[in-house]
Protein backbone atom coordinates (compact mmCIF):
# COMPACT_ATOMS: atom_id res chain seq x y z
CA UNK A 1 0.00 0.00 0.00
CA UNK A 2 1.59 3.22 -1.18
CA UNK A 3 1.01 6.42 0.74
CA UNK A 4 2.57 9.54 -0.71
CA UNK A 5 2.35 13.33 -0.46
CA UNK A 6 0.66 15.52 2.10
CA UNK A 7 -2.24 14.40 4.26
CA UNK A 8 -5.07 16.82 4.97
CA UNK A 9 -7.89 16.45 7.44
CA UNK A 10 -11.09 17.28 5.59
CA UNK A 11 -14.72 17.47 6.68
CA UNK A 12 -17.22 14.93 5.37
CA UNK A 13 -19.15 15.83 2.23
CA UNK A 14 -21.32 14.08 -0.33
CA UNK A 15 -19.55 12.96 -3.50
CA UNK A 16 -20.40 11.74 -6.97
CA UNK A 17 -18.13 9.99 -9.44
CA UNK A 18 -18.48 9.20 -13.10
CA UNK A 19 -15.64 10.40 -15.27
CA UNK A 20 -12.92 7.80 -15.32
CA UNK A 21 -14.19 5.80 -18.29
CA UNK A 22 -14.70 8.78 -20.55
CA UNK A 23 -11.29 8.15 -22.08
CA UNK A 24 -12.08 4.45 -22.25
CA UNK A 25 -15.12 5.21 -24.35
CA UNK A 26 -12.95 7.10 -26.80
CA UNK A 27 -10.02 4.72 -26.84
CA UNK A 28 -12.39 1.82 -27.45
CA UNK A 29 -12.75 3.24 -30.94
CA UNK A 30 -9.07 2.46 -31.40
CA UNK A 31 -9.70 -1.24 -30.75
CA UNK A 32 -12.05 -1.43 -33.70
CA UNK A 33 -9.95 0.79 -35.93
CA UNK A 34 -6.92 -1.40 -35.38
CA UNK A 35 -8.84 -4.50 -36.44
CA UNK A 36 -10.48 -3.32 -39.61
CA UNK A 37 -13.84 -2.33 -38.15
CA UNK A 38 -13.47 1.38 -38.93
CA UNK A 39 -16.48 1.65 -41.15
CA UNK A 40 -18.60 -0.29 -38.72
CA UNK A 41 -17.62 1.96 -35.84
CA UNK A 42 -18.07 5.08 -37.93
CA UNK A 43 -21.71 4.22 -38.35
CA UNK A 44 -22.18 3.53 -34.65
CA UNK A 45 -20.73 6.78 -33.25
CA UNK A 46 -23.87 8.84 -32.78
CA UNK A 47 -22.81 10.93 -29.79
CA UNK A 48 -24.77 13.85 -28.40
CA UNK A 49 -23.04 17.00 -29.70
CA UNK A 50 -22.89 20.42 -28.05
CA UNK A 51 -22.96 23.58 -30.13
CA UNK A 52 -20.41 26.36 -29.78
CA UNK A 53 -22.58 28.34 -27.37
CA UNK A 54 -22.78 25.41 -24.95
CA UNK A 55 -19.15 24.33 -25.36
CA UNK A 56 -17.05 27.30 -26.62
CA UNK A 57 -13.91 25.31 -27.36
CA UNK A 58 -10.86 26.80 -29.03
CA UNK A 59 -10.21 26.63 -32.74
CA UNK A 60 -8.95 23.26 -34.02
CA UNK A 61 -5.22 22.66 -34.31
CA UNK A 62 -3.56 21.22 -37.43
CA UNK A 63 -3.94 17.44 -37.79
CA UNK A 64 -1.50 15.53 -35.62
CA UNK A 65 -0.85 18.41 -33.21
CA UNK A 66 -1.45 18.00 -29.43
CA UNK A 67 -4.93 18.85 -28.15
CA UNK A 68 -6.44 19.40 -24.72
CA UNK A 69 -9.59 17.46 -23.81
CA UNK A 70 -11.64 18.74 -20.87
CA UNK A 71 -13.37 15.69 -19.37
CA UNK A 72 -16.19 16.29 -16.91
CA UNK A 73 -18.15 13.83 -14.80
CA UNK A 74 -21.71 15.01 -14.20
CA UNK A 75 -24.14 13.58 -11.69
CA UNK A 76 -27.22 13.73 -13.90
CA UNK A 77 -29.72 11.93 -11.68
CA UNK A 78 -32.65 11.89 -14.03
CA UNK A 79 -32.27 8.16 -14.76
CA UNK A 80 -31.43 7.05 -11.22
CA UNK A 81 -33.86 4.68 -9.51
CA UNK A 82 -34.48 6.24 -6.10
CA UNK A 83 -35.25 2.76 -4.75
CA UNK A 84 -31.84 1.42 -5.78
CA UNK A 85 -29.81 1.04 -2.54
CA UNK A 86 -26.59 1.52 -4.51
CA UNK A 87 -27.42 5.22 -4.74
CA UNK A 88 -28.62 5.81 -1.17
CA UNK A 89 -25.44 7.70 -0.34
CA UNK A 90 -25.71 10.08 -3.29
CA UNK A 91 -29.41 10.82 -2.93
CA UNK A 92 -29.71 12.36 0.54
CA UNK A 93 -33.17 13.68 -0.30
CA UNK A 94 -36.01 12.58 -2.52
CA UNK A 95 -34.88 15.12 -5.10
CA UNK A 96 -33.67 13.39 -8.27
CA UNK A 97 -33.61 16.26 -10.74
CA UNK A 98 -30.59 18.51 -11.03
CA UNK A 99 -26.95 18.14 -12.00
CA UNK A 100 -23.53 19.08 -10.74
CA UNK A 101 -19.92 18.53 -11.70
CA UNK A 102 -17.66 16.68 -9.32
CA UNK A 103 -14.74 15.42 -11.38
CA UNK A 104 -12.90 17.78 -13.74
CA UNK A 105 -9.98 16.30 -15.64
CA UNK A 106 -7.79 17.79 -18.34
CA UNK A 107 -6.08 15.39 -20.75
CA UNK A 108 -3.46 16.50 -23.27
CA UNK A 109 -3.31 14.03 -26.13
CA UNK A 110 -0.34 14.13 -28.49
CA UNK A 111 -0.93 11.83 -31.50
CA UNK A 112 2.58 12.31 -32.88
CA UNK A 113 4.25 10.88 -29.77
CA UNK A 114 1.29 8.72 -28.67
CA UNK A 115 1.44 10.44 -25.29
CA UNK A 116 -1.34 11.32 -22.83
CA UNK A 117 -0.82 13.71 -19.92
CA UNK A 118 -3.54 14.33 -17.35
CA UNK A 119 -4.26 16.66 -14.46
CA UNK A 120 -7.38 16.75 -12.30
CA UNK A 121 -8.80 19.87 -10.70
CA UNK A 122 -9.95 19.22 -7.11
CA UNK A 123 -13.58 20.22 -6.79
CA UNK A 124 -12.81 22.46 -3.80
CA UNK A 125 -10.17 24.47 -5.70
CA UNK A 126 -10.93 28.16 -5.02
CA UNK A 127 -10.90 30.13 -8.27
CA UNK A 128 -12.44 33.20 -9.92
CA UNK A 129 -15.54 32.08 -11.85
CA UNK A 130 -15.57 33.39 -15.42
CA UNK A 131 -18.15 36.06 -16.16
CA UNK A 132 -19.61 36.11 -12.64
CA UNK A 133 -17.39 38.52 -10.68
CA UNK A 134 -17.07 36.00 -7.85
CA UNK A 135 -14.66 33.45 -6.43
CA UNK A 136 -15.95 29.98 -5.63
CA UNK A 137 -15.13 26.29 -5.80
CA UNK A 138 -14.27 25.25 -9.34
CA UNK A 139 -17.00 22.61 -9.46
CA UNK A 140 -19.61 25.35 -9.05
CA UNK A 141 -18.64 26.76 -12.46
CA UNK A 142 -20.25 23.84 -14.28
CA UNK A 143 -23.51 24.51 -12.45
CA UNK A 144 -23.65 27.88 -14.22
CA UNK A 145 -23.12 26.23 -17.61
CA UNK A 146 -20.55 24.21 -19.50
CA UNK A 147 -19.38 27.42 -21.15
CA UNK A 148 -18.65 28.95 -17.73
CA UNK A 149 -16.46 26.01 -16.74
CA UNK A 150 -14.55 26.06 -20.03
CA UNK A 151 -14.00 29.81 -19.81
CA UNK A 152 -12.99 29.56 -16.14
CA UNK A 153 -10.18 27.11 -16.89
CA UNK A 154 -9.12 29.06 -19.97
CA UNK A 155 -9.14 32.44 -18.18
CA UNK A 156 -7.69 31.39 -14.82
CA UNK A 157 -4.94 29.11 -16.07
CA UNK A 158 -4.21 30.26 -19.62
CA UNK A 159 -4.94 26.83 -21.12
CA UNK A 160 -6.69 26.28 -24.44
CA UNK A 161 -9.59 23.81 -24.43
CA UNK A 162 -9.82 22.10 -27.83
CA UNK A 163 -12.47 19.48 -26.99
CA UNK A 164 -15.09 18.82 -24.33
CA UNK A 165 -16.17 15.35 -23.13
CA UNK A 166 -18.86 14.71 -20.55
CA UNK A 167 -20.11 11.43 -19.11
CA UNK A 168 -23.20 11.13 -16.95
CA UNK A 169 -23.51 9.46 -13.58
CA UNK A 170 -25.51 6.38 -14.55
CA UNK A 171 -23.36 5.65 -17.60
CA UNK A 172 -20.39 4.83 -15.40
CA UNK A 173 -21.46 1.40 -14.26
CA UNK A 174 -22.73 0.47 -17.71
CA UNK A 175 -19.39 1.34 -19.30
CA UNK A 176 -17.51 -0.81 -16.78
CA UNK A 177 -19.89 -3.69 -17.41
CA UNK A 178 -19.46 -3.29 -21.17
CA UNK A 179 -15.71 -4.00 -20.87
CA UNK A 180 -16.29 -6.93 -18.48
CA UNK A 181 -14.96 -5.06 -15.47
CA UNK A 182 -11.62 -3.47 -14.60
CA UNK A 183 -8.83 -5.83 -13.45
CA UNK A 184 -6.65 -4.36 -10.69
CA UNK A 185 -4.11 -5.69 -8.22
CA UNK A 186 -4.81 -4.91 -4.56
CA UNK A 187 -1.90 -5.47 -2.19
CA UNK A 188 -4.25 -5.74 0.79
CA UNK A 189 -7.96 -5.49 1.56
CA UNK A 190 -9.66 -2.14 0.98
CA UNK A 191 -13.03 -0.64 1.88
CA UNK A 192 -14.91 2.65 2.09
CA UNK A 193 -18.08 2.59 4.15
CA UNK A 194 -19.11 5.98 2.80
CA UNK A 195 -18.93 5.17 -0.91
CA UNK A 196 -20.32 1.66 -0.54
CA UNK A 197 -17.06 -0.14 -1.33
CA UNK A 198 -17.38 -3.42 0.53
CA UNK A 199 -14.12 -5.14 1.53
CA UNK A 200 -12.28 -6.18 -1.61
CA UNK A 201 -8.86 -7.78 -2.14
CA UNK A 202 -6.12 -8.77 -1.71
CA UNK A 203 -4.73 -10.05 -4.99
CA UNK A 204 -6.00 -9.71 -8.54
CA UNK A 205 -9.58 -8.46 -8.54
CA UNK A 206 -11.87 -7.55 -11.43
CA UNK A 207 -13.99 -4.62 -10.27
CA UNK A 208 -17.51 -4.75 -11.67
CA UNK A 209 -19.52 -1.62 -12.36
CA UNK A 210 -20.75 -1.21 -8.80
CA UNK A 211 -17.33 -1.85 -7.24
CA UNK A 212 -15.52 0.40 -9.70
CA UNK A 213 -17.94 3.24 -9.00
CA UNK A 214 -17.50 2.83 -5.25
CA UNK A 215 -13.69 2.68 -5.58
CA UNK A 216 -13.60 5.71 -7.87
CA UNK A 217 -15.60 7.88 -5.51
CA UNK A 218 -13.90 6.66 -2.32
CA UNK A 219 -12.77 9.64 -0.27
CA UNK A 220 -12.43 7.75 3.02
CA UNK A 221 -10.58 4.67 1.81
CA UNK A 222 -9.30 2.27 4.47
CA UNK A 223 -6.89 -0.63 4.12
CA UNK A 224 -6.36 -3.73 6.26
CA UNK A 225 -3.32 -3.46 8.54
CA UNK A 226 -0.93 -6.27 9.38
CA UNK A 227 -2.60 -6.67 12.77
CA UNK A 228 -5.95 -7.33 11.06
CA UNK A 229 -7.51 -3.98 11.96
CA UNK A 230 -8.67 -1.32 9.52
CA UNK A 231 -6.53 1.76 9.07
CA UNK A 232 -7.84 5.26 9.56
CA UNK A 233 -9.50 6.70 6.43
CA UNK A 234 -7.15 8.22 3.86
CA UNK A 235 -6.81 11.82 5.16
CA UNK A 236 -6.11 13.22 1.68
CA UNK A 237 -9.82 12.81 0.87
CA UNK A 238 -10.55 14.34 -2.56
CA UNK A 239 -6.87 14.52 -3.52
CA UNK A 240 -6.35 10.82 -2.85
CA UNK A 241 -9.56 10.02 -4.70
CA UNK A 242 -8.17 11.82 -7.77
CA UNK A 243 -5.04 9.65 -7.64
CA UNK A 244 -7.14 6.48 -7.50
CA UNK A 245 -9.29 7.67 -10.37
CA UNK A 246 -6.17 8.10 -12.48
CA UNK A 247 -5.10 4.57 -11.57
CA UNK A 248 -8.48 3.23 -12.68
CA UNK A 249 -8.28 5.16 -15.93
CA UNK A 250 -5.02 3.39 -16.77
CA UNK A 251 -6.40 0.00 -15.83
CA UNK A 252 -9.63 0.60 -17.75
CA UNK A 253 -7.66 1.57 -20.84
CA UNK A 254 -5.55 -1.57 -20.52
CA UNK A 255 -8.74 -3.63 -20.43
CA UNK A 256 -10.24 -1.86 -23.45
CA UNK A 257 -7.07 -2.26 -25.48
CA UNK A 258 -6.84 -5.95 -24.55
CA UNK A 259 -10.22 -6.76 -26.10
CA UNK A 260 -10.11 -8.69 -29.35
CA UNK A 261 -12.69 -7.08 -31.67
CA UNK A 262 -12.82 -10.14 -33.92
CA UNK A 263 -13.76 -12.43 -31.05
CA UNK A 264 -15.77 -9.88 -29.04
CA UNK A 265 -17.81 -7.93 -31.54
CA UNK A 266 -20.86 -8.20 -29.31
CA UNK A 267 -18.99 -6.81 -26.32
CA UNK A 268 -17.63 -3.87 -28.27
CA UNK A 269 -20.99 -3.21 -29.86
CA UNK A 270 -22.45 -2.97 -26.39
CA UNK A 271 -19.62 -0.66 -25.31
CA UNK A 272 -20.29 1.69 -28.19
CA UNK A 273 -24.02 1.64 -27.53
CA UNK A 274 -23.40 2.62 -23.91
CA UNK A 275 -20.79 5.22 -24.82
CA UNK A 276 -22.94 6.98 -27.39
CA UNK A 277 -25.79 7.09 -24.87
CA UNK A 278 -23.72 8.26 -21.89
CA UNK A 279 -21.03 10.47 -23.44
CA UNK A 280 -21.54 14.02 -24.72
CA UNK A 281 -19.00 15.73 -27.00
CA UNK A 282 -18.40 19.17 -28.43
CA UNK A 283 -19.52 19.65 -32.02
CA UNK A 284 -15.95 20.25 -33.18
CA UNK A 285 -14.90 16.67 -32.33
CA UNK A 286 -16.06 14.79 -35.41
CA UNK A 287 -16.20 11.08 -36.09
CA UNK A 288 -13.36 11.57 -38.54
CA UNK A 289 -11.29 13.07 -35.71
CA UNK A 290 -12.05 10.09 -33.49
CA UNK A 291 -11.18 7.66 -36.25
CA UNK A 292 -7.84 9.42 -36.94
CA UNK A 293 -7.05 9.55 -33.23
CA UNK A 294 -7.81 5.86 -32.85
CA UNK A 295 -5.51 4.87 -35.68
CA UNK A 296 -2.63 6.78 -34.09
CA UNK A 297 -3.10 5.09 -30.69
CA UNK A 298 -3.40 1.49 -31.85
CA UNK A 299 -0.40 0.32 -29.80
CA UNK A 300 -0.78 2.77 -26.93
CA UNK A 301 0.52 1.64 -23.53
CA UNK A 302 -1.67 3.09 -20.72
CA UNK A 303 1.22 2.74 -18.27
CA UNK A 304 2.90 5.65 -20.09
CA UNK A 305 0.15 8.09 -19.07
CA UNK A 306 1.66 10.98 -17.12
CA UNK A 307 -0.47 12.15 -14.20
CA UNK A 308 0.10 15.46 -12.41
CA UNK A 309 -1.18 16.54 -8.99
CA UNK A 310 -1.80 20.25 -8.52
CA UNK A 311 0.00 21.77 -5.51
CA UNK A 312 -2.71 22.95 -3.12
CA UNK A 313 -3.10 23.86 0.53
CA UNK A 314 -6.29 23.65 2.63
CA UNK A 315 -7.73 26.93 3.84
CA UNK A 316 -10.89 28.14 5.52
CA UNK A 317 -12.47 31.26 4.02
CA UNK A 318 -13.77 34.14 6.10
CA UNK A 319 -17.23 32.73 5.48
CA UNK A 320 -16.24 29.37 6.98
CA UNK A 321 -15.92 27.40 3.73
CA UNK A 322 -13.22 24.73 3.64
CA UNK A 323 -11.45 25.09 0.32
CA UNK A 324 -8.17 24.31 -1.43
CA UNK A 325 -5.88 27.16 -2.43
CA UNK A 326 -3.57 26.74 -5.39
CA UNK A 327 0.16 27.35 -5.09
CA UNK A 328 0.21 29.36 -8.29
CA UNK A 329 3.96 29.57 -8.69
CA UNK A 330 4.49 25.83 -8.28
CA UNK A 331 1.49 25.05 -10.48
CA UNK A 332 2.92 27.00 -13.41
CA UNK A 333 5.27 24.13 -14.21
CA UNK A 334 2.31 21.79 -14.57
CA UNK A 335 0.14 24.22 -16.52
CA UNK A 336 2.98 24.82 -18.97
CA UNK A 337 2.69 21.18 -20.01
CA UNK A 338 -0.91 21.77 -21.04
CA UNK A 339 -0.06 25.09 -22.67
CA UNK A 340 2.33 23.25 -24.94
CA UNK A 341 5.41 25.14 -23.78
CA UNK A 342 8.60 24.12 -22.02
CA UNK A 343 7.83 23.48 -18.33
CA UNK A 344 10.75 25.78 -17.51
CA UNK A 345 8.98 28.72 -19.15
CA UNK A 346 8.48 31.71 -16.85
CA UNK A 347 5.89 34.40 -17.52
CA UNK A 348 5.90 38.02 -16.29
CA UNK A 349 2.87 37.35 -14.11
CA UNK A 350 4.93 34.79 -12.19
CA UNK A 351 7.32 37.47 -10.94
CA UNK A 352 6.81 40.07 -8.21
CA UNK A 353 9.06 43.04 -9.00
CA UNK A 354 9.78 45.78 -6.50
CA UNK A 355 11.44 48.91 -7.89
CA UNK A 356 13.73 51.35 -6.04
CA UNK A 357 15.13 54.62 -7.34
CA UNK A 358 18.89 54.74 -7.13
CA UNK A 359 19.46 57.41 -9.76
CA UNK A 360 17.61 60.29 -8.12
CA UNK A 361 15.57 60.99 -11.26
CA UNK A 362 12.10 62.26 -10.27
CA UNK A 363 9.37 59.56 -10.11
CA UNK A 364 11.65 57.01 -11.79
CA UNK A 365 10.70 54.08 -9.53
CA UNK A 366 6.99 54.69 -10.06
CA UNK A 367 7.42 55.09 -13.82
CA UNK A 368 9.46 51.89 -14.14
CA UNK A 369 6.99 49.96 -12.00
CA UNK A 370 4.11 51.16 -14.17
CA UNK A 371 5.91 50.13 -17.36
CA UNK A 372 6.69 46.66 -16.00
CA UNK A 373 3.14 46.32 -14.73
CA UNK A 374 1.82 47.02 -18.22
CA UNK A 375 3.87 44.07 -19.49
CA UNK A 376 2.36 41.75 -16.89
CA UNK A 377 4.79 41.77 -13.98
CA UNK A 378 3.36 42.16 -10.47
CA UNK A 379 4.98 45.39 -9.35
CA UNK A 380 5.44 47.60 -6.32
CA UNK A 381 7.47 50.71 -5.50
CA UNK A 382 9.92 50.43 -2.60
CA UNK A 383 11.08 54.03 -2.43
CA UNK A 384 14.57 55.43 -2.90
CA UNK A 385 17.83 53.49 -2.70
CA UNK A 386 21.38 54.61 -2.05
CA UNK A 387 22.67 56.53 -5.10
CA UNK A 388 24.25 54.18 -7.61
CA UNK A 389 25.70 54.41 -11.09
CA UNK A 390 24.83 50.93 -12.31
CA UNK A 391 21.34 49.47 -12.46
CA UNK A 392 21.05 46.20 -10.54
CA UNK A 393 18.49 43.39 -10.59
CA UNK A 394 18.45 41.30 -7.42
CA UNK A 395 16.96 37.81 -7.11
CA UNK A 396 16.69 34.96 -4.62
CA UNK A 397 19.65 32.54 -4.71
CA UNK A 398 18.92 29.80 -7.21
CA UNK A 399 16.21 31.82 -8.99
CA UNK A 400 18.39 33.40 -11.66
CA UNK A 401 15.82 32.76 -14.41
CA UNK A 402 13.36 35.23 -12.86
CA UNK A 403 15.91 38.05 -12.84
CA UNK A 404 16.96 37.12 -16.37
CA UNK A 405 13.44 37.67 -17.73
CA UNK A 406 13.11 41.06 -16.01
CA UNK A 407 16.50 42.18 -17.32
CA UNK A 408 15.51 41.27 -20.88
CA UNK A 409 12.86 44.01 -20.67
CA UNK A 410 15.40 46.73 -19.82
CA UNK A 411 17.25 48.63 -22.53
CA UNK A 412 20.18 49.39 -20.26
CA UNK A 413 22.56 46.72 -19.08
CA UNK A 414 22.01 45.63 -15.51
CA UNK A 415 24.10 43.78 -12.97
CA UNK A 416 22.36 40.64 -11.67
CA UNK A 417 23.06 39.90 -8.01
CA UNK A 418 21.80 37.26 -5.58
CA UNK A 419 19.99 38.54 -2.49
CA UNK A 420 19.20 36.12 0.32
CA UNK A 421 16.48 38.42 1.68
CA UNK A 422 14.34 37.65 -1.38
CA UNK A 423 12.28 34.50 -1.96
CA UNK A 424 11.90 32.69 -5.29
CA UNK A 425 9.62 34.66 -7.58
CA UNK A 426 10.66 38.01 -6.10
CA UNK A 427 12.97 40.38 -7.97
CA UNK A 428 14.17 43.86 -7.01
CA UNK A 429 15.19 46.44 -9.61
CA UNK A 430 17.36 49.31 -8.41
CA UNK A 431 17.73 51.93 -11.12
CA UNK A 432 21.10 53.60 -11.52
CA UNK A 433 22.40 56.58 -13.45
CA UNK A 434 22.81 54.33 -16.49
CA UNK A 435 19.11 53.36 -16.57
CA UNK A 436 17.29 54.21 -19.80
CA UNK A 437 13.87 52.65 -20.29
CA UNK A 438 11.64 49.53 -20.32
CA UNK A 439 10.73 47.68 -23.51
CA UNK A 440 7.55 45.64 -23.97
CA UNK A 441 9.14 42.97 -26.19
CA UNK A 442 12.04 41.28 -24.40
CA UNK A 443 15.52 41.06 -25.82
CA UNK A 444 16.47 37.61 -27.14
CA UNK A 445 17.64 35.29 -24.38
CA UNK A 446 21.15 35.14 -25.81
CA UNK A 447 21.45 38.94 -25.70
CA UNK A 448 21.35 38.98 -21.90
CA UNK A 449 23.83 36.62 -20.22
CA UNK A 450 22.26 34.35 -17.62
CA UNK A 451 24.15 34.61 -14.32
CA UNK A 452 26.01 31.58 -13.04
CA UNK A 453 23.80 29.78 -10.50
CA UNK A 454 24.71 30.70 -6.97
CA UNK A 455 26.12 27.98 -4.72
CA UNK A 456 24.56 28.65 -1.33
CA UNK A 457 23.85 25.03 -0.45
CA UNK A 458 20.15 25.62 -1.08
CA UNK A 459 18.22 23.70 -3.66
CA UNK A 460 17.85 25.56 -6.94
CA UNK A 461 14.41 27.03 -7.49
CA UNK A 462 14.72 27.52 -11.22
CA UNK A 463 11.65 25.77 -12.67
CA UNK A 464 12.20 22.16 -13.66
CA UNK A 465 10.02 19.51 -15.25
CA UNK A 466 6.86 19.11 -13.15
CA UNK A 467 6.69 16.24 -10.75
CA UNK A 468 4.28 13.39 -11.29
CA UNK A 469 4.29 12.45 -7.58
CA UNK A 470 0.89 11.17 -6.49
CA UNK A 471 -1.03 12.08 -3.37
CA UNK A 472 -3.00 9.72 -1.19
CA UNK A 473 -3.31 5.99 -0.60
CA UNK A 474 -3.08 3.69 -3.62
CA UNK A 475 -2.41 -0.05 -3.93
CA UNK A 476 1.19 -1.12 -4.39
CA UNK A 477 2.27 -2.59 -7.71
CA UNK A 478 1.92 -6.38 -8.04
CA UNK A 479 4.96 -8.46 -7.13
CA UNK A 480 7.33 -9.49 -9.94
CA UNK A 481 5.82 -12.08 -12.24
CA UNK A 482 2.21 -11.40 -11.24
CA UNK A 483 -0.08 -9.61 -13.69
CA UNK A 484 -3.79 -9.00 -13.53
Amino acid sequence: MAEQGRHFARRHRRWWQSVLLSLSALVSVGCLASSGFVLYVYGKLDFVRLDRDEAPVDEPVPPGEPENFLIVGSDSREDIDVDDPAFDDVLPTDEVAGRRSDTILLARIDPASARIQMVSFPRDLWVPIAGRDETDRINSAWGHGRDVLINTIRDDFGIDIHHYVEIDFTGFQRLVSAIDGVPVYLDTEYRDTHSGLNPVGPGCVTLDGEQALAFARARFLQHRLDNGRWSNPDPTADLGRITRQQLLIRKALEQVLSLNPVANVGTLTNLLDVATDAVTLDSQLSNDDLRALASQFQSFNPETIQNYALPVEPRTTNGGAEILELDEQAAERIFNVFRGVDPDTIYPQDIAVSVRNGSGAPHQAADVAAALDAIGFVTSVSGDAEPTVATTVAYAPGAEAYAHLVTRHLTSRAELVADETLVPGEVMVITGNDFTTVVREPWPEAAVPLPVPTSTGATSTVPVAPSTTVVGVIPDAPPPGEEC
